[in-house]
């Protein structure tokens, strides 16, 4: 038995205004729009932005709307910061924390990550590479994630 695919049509609207939201939130940070994509699957429409910040940031919004048109309210955002050299994407640093944003409060959360993202390149200007905390958002790179919890490798954890 085959399953029914969903009409191209179905959940668009809501999807464009949810992605919609997403870029106009990420604009008012100081972002610029590098894509904003949506993909259909079975289930709904997969939404997915990546904003820039110059000269080597960057952070990805991602949500769901069903095919009914139904939305959770929530978006995940994830940012980037690296050097200008792309090769060097193991020592970038990744932002973990937002994975469950509500839309109504995206455009303050844009606007925090600009802010970590600034105060965290000014400390890897300094030499300063060490993890940074803001509230629950953490910001690290990969070597370290994978030292555990950003410890040391020496037990401190």
């Amino acid at each position: 038995m085959s399953r029914r695919r969903p009409q191209n049509r179905a959940g668009r609207e809501p999807a464009e205004d949810v992605k919609r939201r997403i870029v106009e939130a990420g604009r008012a940070a100081g972002f610029e729009k590098e894509m904003a994509r949506m993909l259909l699957g079975d289930e709904g429409r997969v939404i997915y932005v990546r904003l820039l910040r110059r000269p080597c940031g960057s952070a990805e919004v991602f949500g769901f709307v069903r095919t009914d048109g139904s939305f959770c309210g929530r978006v995940r955002v994830a940012a980037t910061l690296r050097d200008e050299d792309e090769r060097m994407v193991f020592h970038a640093v990744n932002m973990h924390g937002r994975e469950s944003v509500p839309l109504e409060r995206l455009g303050d959360e844009m606007r925090a990550v600009m802010r970590e993202m600034s105060e965290v390149a000014a400390a890897r200007e300094a030499g300063d590479n060490s993890p940074r905390t803001f509230g629950g958002v953490v910001w690290g790179r990969p070597i370290d994630t994978h030292r555990g919890v950003f410890g040391t490798g020496d037990g401190d954890v």
